[in-house]
């Protein structure tokens, strides 16, 4: 089904977001470019990831707009380039509370051999990633709807 395009004020804002190295000000850039997409009705869109993954954002989410505008998580690339070192000489790999599976999708394309376990306890997230991978006929890569704990430590 296609979506509602964003705006170009939208698109710009995209573009320049994952370009441009100052960060500074990115997440307000961000919000108020979202804000103009839902105005538009564009809430759902598709977007490539950095890692090359192309994944649906939902534009009233948070997480799903840095997602969308900047391709990753905006204030955890430094992270993700550290999960991706380690990936690629991993066989098994444990992504726990893996929400909307950016840390498992960056490991398979930093290291397409190995298996990645995404453990997501919520429906929603765990559909949506399986969305994801089915999207882009990923292998290799299984979400455990599950819990990896019965509580939280007292």
């Amino acid at each position: 089904m296609a979506h509602p395009s964003p705006p170009f004020s939208a698109r710009l804002v995209q573009f320049w977001c994952q370009r441009a190295p100052l960060q500074r000000g990115k997440l307000r850039l961000v919000r108020w470019a979202a804000n103009r997409c839902l105005a538009n009705g564009a809430h759902l869109q598709a977007t490539r990831l950095d890692c090359g993954v192309e994944i649906e954002c939902d534009l009233s989410r948070l997480i799903q707009q840095q997602l969308f505008f900047t391709g990753t998580y905006h204030t955890e690339r430094q992270q993700l380039a550290d999960w991706r070192r380690q990936a690629r000489s991993s066989r098994l790999i444990l992504d726990v509370g893996a929400n909307v599976g950016i840390y498992s999708l960056e490991a398979k394309a930093a290291n397409p051999q190995a298996q990645v376990l995404a453990f997501e306890p919520t429906p929603q997230w765990a559909a949506h990633l399986r969305g994801t991978i089915a999207r882009n006929a990923i292998d290799g890569l299984e979400v455990l709807e599950a819990a990896t704990v019965r509580s939280a430590p007292i």
